[in-house]
Protein backbone atom coordinates (compact mmCIF):
# COMPACT_ATOMS: atom_id res chain seq x y z
CA UNK A 1 0.00 0.00 0.00
CA UNK A 2 1.33 3.43 -0.95
CA UNK A 3 1.45 6.07 1.76
CA UNK A 4 -0.25 9.33 0.84
CA UNK A 5 1.02 11.11 3.94
CA UNK A 6 4.04 12.30 1.94
CA UNK A 7 2.91 12.71 -1.68
CA UNK A 8 6.09 14.53 -2.71
CA UNK A 9 8.24 11.59 -1.67
CA UNK A 10 5.90 9.18 -3.40
CA UNK A 11 6.22 11.17 -6.64
CA UNK A 12 10.04 11.05 -6.44
CA UNK A 13 10.05 7.32 -5.68
CA UNK A 14 7.57 6.60 -8.48
CA UNK A 15 9.66 8.63 -10.91
CA UNK A 16 12.79 6.66 -10.03
CA UNK A 17 10.86 3.39 -10.30
CA UNK A 18 9.45 4.37 -13.71
CA UNK A 19 12.80 5.45 -15.15
CA UNK A 20 14.89 2.53 -13.91
CA UNK A 21 13.28 -0.01 -11.60
CA UNK A 22 15.60 -1.42 -8.92
CA UNK A 23 18.46 0.80 -10.06
CA UNK A 24 20.66 1.58 -7.09
CA UNK A 25 22.85 4.09 -8.98
CA UNK A 26 19.82 6.18 -9.97
CA UNK A 27 18.39 6.07 -6.44
CA UNK A 28 21.75 7.12 -5.00
CA UNK A 29 22.11 9.87 -7.61
CA UNK A 30 18.73 11.32 -6.63
CA UNK A 31 19.75 11.48 -2.96
CA UNK A 32 23.17 12.92 -3.78
CA UNK A 33 21.56 15.57 -5.99
CA UNK A 34 19.11 16.53 -3.22
CA UNK A 35 21.90 16.71 -0.65
CA UNK A 36 24.10 18.78 -2.97
CA UNK A 37 21.27 21.20 -3.74
CA UNK A 38 20.58 21.53 0.00
CA UNK A 39 24.23 22.34 0.64
CA UNK A 40 24.27 24.99 -2.09
CA UNK A 41 21.15 26.67 -0.73
CA UNK A 42 22.54 26.47 2.82
CA UNK A 43 25.71 28.21 1.61
CA UNK A 44 23.56 31.04 0.25
CA UNK A 45 21.63 31.24 3.54
CA UNK A 46 24.85 31.33 5.57
CA UNK A 47 26.33 33.93 3.23
CA UNK A 48 23.35 36.18 3.93
CA UNK A 49 23.42 35.63 7.70
CA UNK A 50 27.22 35.65 8.15
CA UNK A 51 28.67 37.62 5.24
CA UNK A 52 32.44 37.40 5.00
CA UNK A 53 32.87 35.30 8.16
CA UNK A 54 34.74 32.03 8.43
CA UNK A 55 32.06 30.60 10.72
CA UNK A 56 30.12 29.67 7.58
CA UNK A 57 32.54 26.83 6.79
CA UNK A 58 32.21 24.84 10.06
CA UNK A 59 28.42 25.22 9.96
CA UNK A 60 28.30 24.05 6.35
CA UNK A 61 30.65 21.17 7.15
CA UNK A 62 28.53 20.14 10.12
CA UNK A 63 25.39 20.11 7.97
CA UNK A 64 27.16 18.19 5.22
CA UNK A 65 28.73 15.52 7.43
CA UNK A 66 26.13 14.96 10.15
CA UNK A 67 23.62 13.08 7.95
CA UNK A 68 26.31 10.52 7.13
CA UNK A 69 25.79 9.03 10.58
CA UNK A 70 22.00 9.24 10.41
CA UNK A 71 19.52 6.97 8.68
CA UNK A 72 19.02 9.49 5.89
CA UNK A 73 21.82 7.97 3.83
CA UNK A 74 21.30 4.36 4.89
CA UNK A 75 17.61 4.01 4.26
CA UNK A 76 16.38 5.35 0.93
CA UNK A 77 12.77 5.93 1.96
CA UNK A 78 13.86 8.03 4.93
CA UNK A 79 16.24 10.02 2.73
CA UNK A 80 13.35 10.71 0.33
CA UNK A 81 11.56 12.41 3.19
CA UNK A 82 14.53 14.15 4.82
CA UNK A 83 16.44 15.72 1.91
CA UNK A 84 13.53 17.19 -0.09
CA UNK A 85 12.09 18.63 3.14
CA UNK A 86 15.49 20.05 4.14
CA UNK A 87 15.91 21.59 0.69
CA UNK A 88 12.42 23.11 0.72
CA UNK A 89 12.86 24.57 4.22
CA UNK A 90 16.21 26.08 3.23
CA UNK A 91 14.63 27.63 0.13
CA UNK A 92 11.88 29.09 2.34
CA UNK A 93 14.47 30.50 4.77
CA UNK A 94 16.46 32.01 1.91
CA UNK A 95 13.28 33.62 0.54
CA UNK A 96 12.49 35.12 3.94
CA UNK A 97 16.04 36.47 4.26
CA UNK A 98 15.86 38.02 0.80
CA UNK A 99 12.54 39.63 1.69
CA UNK A 100 13.92 41.07 4.92
CA UNK A 101 17.20 42.26 3.40
CA UNK A 102 16.11 43.41 -0.07
CA UNK A 103 12.37 43.85 0.23
CA UNK A 104 11.62 41.22 -2.40
CA UNK A 105 7.92 41.00 -3.24
CA UNK A 106 8.14 37.38 -4.39
CA UNK A 107 9.79 36.25 -1.14
CA UNK A 108 6.60 35.49 0.83
CA UNK A 109 5.21 33.45 -2.06
CA UNK A 110 8.44 31.48 -2.43
CA UNK A 111 8.55 30.91 1.34
CA UNK A 112 4.97 29.65 1.33
CA UNK A 113 5.70 27.35 -1.62
CA UNK A 114 8.85 26.04 0.11
CA UNK A 115 6.91 25.36 3.30
CA UNK A 116 4.17 23.56 1.36
CA UNK A 117 6.78 21.49 -0.48
CA UNK A 118 8.46 20.58 2.81
CA UNK A 119 5.16 19.49 4.29
CA UNK A 120 4.36 17.41 1.21
CA UNK A 121 7.55 15.36 1.46
CA UNK A 122 7.64 14.63 5.17
CA UNK A 123 5.23 12.35 6.99
CA UNK A 124 5.60 14.01 10.36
Amino acid sequence: MVSVAAPGSVVIAQGVADVAPLSWPLAAAVIIALQTASLVVLWHVLSRILPGRWLRLPVLTFFAVTPLTLWSTQWWTFALQFWPAALAVLVAVLAVLRTLQRGSTAGPWIAAAGTAAALSTNER
